[in-house]
């Protein structure tokens, strides 16, 4: 890879992605920007690394009968700068694959039936980020110069060692500087990811929230969907016993019509027969008392108003009636009483 190679993909500006793509090709189109700018960091920090390793062949060739010190310093601070530069792509990397984690929730949330404007909104959000991503990577891109810079560097020296050159100590000290001063080009990108992770998380944070709302209202509108089916069984299961009841109700009263005639007889042929036995006893004593003589008739007379007032006349209505002429009956025997009262002062 040649310093012309080194190239990284940038974002398309905000303003026109979404004019470019306003619908759901949206997250087809920003995912595949990313991975293509995740697939050229990449493919830099693997040159970044070949390179490396192939001046560290080339230094095995020298031997260590030449400079051995000043090249053991020197590979050190290439080294250091190559796995920093490595580190800071990585979390680039990681940035940009949350980015796409949040488009692939945007969508779930617009398939959720949203509003349009929300998901207006949480996409001008996102493709915002594309200014500092653009930053991000021309910086990254400066650091990638200068460190591939220094690497090459090294190796034409190599070369020349190689070739009986010697490495005279204030050369050595002048590209000590330069490799070491090359991690001063690694921190705007380290305040340009830890910006945008800041913002990724509150982001994601706040999607994520909008999402278990939304599974909220989903699980609630099915628990009510499934409430409303019970009950519609439920009245469909009444309305199936109501009908049968009716048709139950139906047939006995068809049965008891059809049976009606017989027991009207029945009943009529007990309540004669009823009739029959309940006024021959009466029938009986009517005419045994009304044939009895006077005398006979006057004893039964007694003997029914004696069992009358101790209350042993089995016969309701002759216990009434007596009953009912008990204060009478008082009064006489008071009036007899008296009467013979009156008659023993007198004598």
């Amino acid at each position: 890879m040649d310093k012309k190679s080194i190239s990284i993909r940038i974002f398309t500006e905000p303003a026109n992605v979404l004019s470019q793509h306003p619908g759901a090709d949206f997250y087809d189109a920003y995912g595949s920007e990313v991975q293509e700018v995740t697939d050229d960091l990449s493919h830099i920090t693997g040159a970044i690394q070949s390179s490396m390793e192939a001046l560290k062949e080339e230094e095995k060739k020298i031997g260590n009968d030449v400079d051995v010190s000043y090249r053991q310093e020197r590979f050190k601070a290439l080294d250091e700068s190559a796995l920093d530069l490595q580190e800071v792509v990585q979390m680039l990397q990681t940035l940009l694959r949350s980015c796409q984690d949040i488009g692939s929730m945007i969508q779930a949330l617009e398939n959720a039936d949203y509003p349009e404007e929300y998901i207006l909104h949480r996409k001008q959000e996102l493709v915002v980020q594309n200014t500092n991503f653009n930053r991000i990577i021309r910086d990254i891109g400066d650091y990638v110069t200068v460190v591939w810079k220094n690497i090459h560097q090294e190796l034409d020296v190599l070369y020349r060692l190689a070739n009986g050159e010697k490495d005279d100590k204030v050369a050595h000290r002048e590209r000590l500087i330069a490799y070491e001063s090359s991690f001063l080009y690694s921190k705007p990108v380290y305040t340009g990811v830890k910006d945008g992770m800041s913002f990724v998380a509150d982001m994601m944070h706040s999607i994520r929230d909008d999402l278990l709302k939304t599974q909220v209202v989903r699980t609630a509108t099915e628990v009510k969907t499934e409430q409303r089916s019970q009950e519609a069984l439920n009245y469909q299961k009444l309305i199936n016993d109501v009908h049968e009841g009716e048709q139950l109700d139906v047939h006995y009263r068809s049965q008891e019509k059809n049976h009606q005639p017989d027991t009207a007889k029945t009943k009529g042929k007990v309540k004669r027969s009823h009739k029959k036995k309940s006024s021959r006893p009466v029938n009986q004593k009517a005419k045994s008392v009304g044939t009895m003589p006077s005398d006979a008739r006057h004893n039964v007379f007694e003997e029914e108003v004696e069992r009358a007032v101790q209350g042993e006349m089995m016969d309701p209505q002759i216990r009434n009636r007596w009953t009912g002429s008990r204060p009478l009956l008082i009064v006489v025997i008071l009036i007899i009483l008296v009467i013979i009262a009156s008659y023993y002062v007198r004598f």
